[in-house]
């Protein structure tokens, strides 16, 4: 199985200057947010990390190429990464097995990880599995409905009559890739907007809850960190 992380511009928040996000990212002087999706990567026997970043994060990318990860590392650097794109370009060595897409900044338990990636590779008879959470106060939600086996039978901007939230850790099958071509001609060019159509189009992606999934500038407040099991917290 492969492993494909976006960078999402870790470095480049806005928000990087606010003294308490400061302080927590540096508690995690112990096992680098990079290091920590390593680690999580070997622990769920990834064979490859596809890591995607934007040529701009010249920081993070100097600490990654000058660090041995102890997995085999793929180092794709862009400008603007597009997700859409940079997953079709990679289709060919894609396409022999399922592969996981997360993004750098995203905080997760590596319990309920591994959970999620037992959860999907026991689903080999449908297309692919996203992270979901209980919808809560978020500023731009992509909502989804499911079905009671868990399927998505939609997504939607509006939050009105939605329990839950899409996330950004996700598990596919390669016939994810089967309108992809297709996709990108029309101009679509986002992940959102392609599942929406393979959904439209009748493949099937199911949805797995996590407890909690934050993104790095959400981190703001210690007691967040409070869904992270014992060997997460370990390392902060």
């Amino acid at each position: 199985m492969d492993l494909i992380v976006f960078s999402n511009d870790i470095t480049s928040f806005p928000d990087a200057q606010n003294k308490n996000i400061k302080e927590l990212i540096a508690k995690i002087e112990f096992e680098h947010i990079f290091n920590r999706i390593i680690r999580i990567a070997i622990e769920n026997k990834v064979q490859t990390v596809h890591y995607i970043t934007d040529r701009t994060e010249v920081l993070l990318n100097y600490y990654i190429s000058t660090h041995d990860p102890g997995i085999d590392l793929n180092i794709i650097m862009q400008t603007k990464p597009c997700p859409l794109y940079e997953l079709f370009a990679l289709s060919p060595s894609l396409k022999s097995g399922p592969f996981c897409v997360i993004s750098l900044n995203s905080i997760f338990s590596t319990d309920e990880f591994s959970m999620f990636i037992n959860y999907s590779l026991s689903k080999e008879d449908i297309e692919g599995v996203i992270s979901i959470t209980r919808l809560k106060d978020e500023e731009t939600p992509l909502c989804v409905a499911l079905n009671e086996e868990d399927k998505i039978i939609k997504f939607s901007n509006k939050t009105e009559g939605y329990n839950w939230t899409a996330k950004n850790i996700y598990f596919f099958y390669p016939n994810f890739f089967d309108e992809m071509e297709e996709a990108i001609k029309t101009g679509i060019s986002d992940l959102p907007h392609y599942l929406h159509l393979l959904i439209s189009k009748g493949y099937q992606i199911n949805g797995f809850s996590f407890s909690s999934i934050l993104e790095i500038k959400d981190l703001s407040l210690p007691q967040n960190l409070g869904f992270l099991n014992n060997s997460d917290k370990a390392h902060f």
